[in-house]
């Protein structure tokens, strides 16, 4: 055996390097496939990044933040408590959105901070009845929504059920004076 092992040395040499050349091959296989793979999610990850990147220069676009902050600069601060226009307000938006202004408390003076400044503000508590939450929900949409824009509301409790809902909360208007 060993005779036709000399024999044939240069057989057994070329069979060895092709099976060499093989495993090699196999191996580099593997790794581009791993590297296309890999390419495959940087090229998802750039897209999504790019998509980030887009949303934020919308975001923190400079002229359009510009612009958004001098529309609000104009928005109506009252100079003093429309209080009475406020009760009419509220008086208004409850036949519109099917709610029962159950009561609506005397209004008394407070002072509410924004920016770190104290402003006067006025306050009222108000109860509030519906057969449906939604109704409910919607006359707050209405009231912070509505007219006046320093008019905020706190304090929102519901209570009820399949038979009727109420809500009682706090009206507080801020004026510059």
């Amino acid at each position: 055996m060993m005779d036709t092992l000399r024999k044939n040395s240069r057989f057994v040499a070329l069979i060895a390097i092709v099976i060499i050349l093989v495993v090699v091959n196999f191996m580099l296989y593997q790794q581009s496939q791993a590297a296309g793979e890999e390419k495959e999610t940087l090229e998802k990850s750039k897209s999504a990044a790019m998509v980030s990147l887009t949303a934020a220069r919308d975001q923190y676009d400079v002229v359009k933040l510009r612009q958004e902050d001098a529309a609000l600069g104009s928005m109506q601060f009252p100079t003093q408590h429309p209080v009475v226009d406020l009760a009419v307000f509220i008086a208004d938006g409850g036949p519109r959105l099917q709610v029962n202004i159950v009561e609506v408390g005397p209004f008394t003076s407070a002072s509410e901070t924004l920016a770190g400044k104290a402003y006067p503000a006025y306050q009222s508590k108000i109860r509030a009845s519906s057969g449906s939450l939604s109704n409910l929900i919607g006359l707050l949409k209405y009231l912070e929504g509505g007219y006046f824009s320093s008019l905020k509301i706190k304090d929102v409790a519901f209570s009820g059920g399949p038979g009727g809902w109420e809500a009682t909360f706090t009206v507080v208007i801020i004026s510059q004076n």
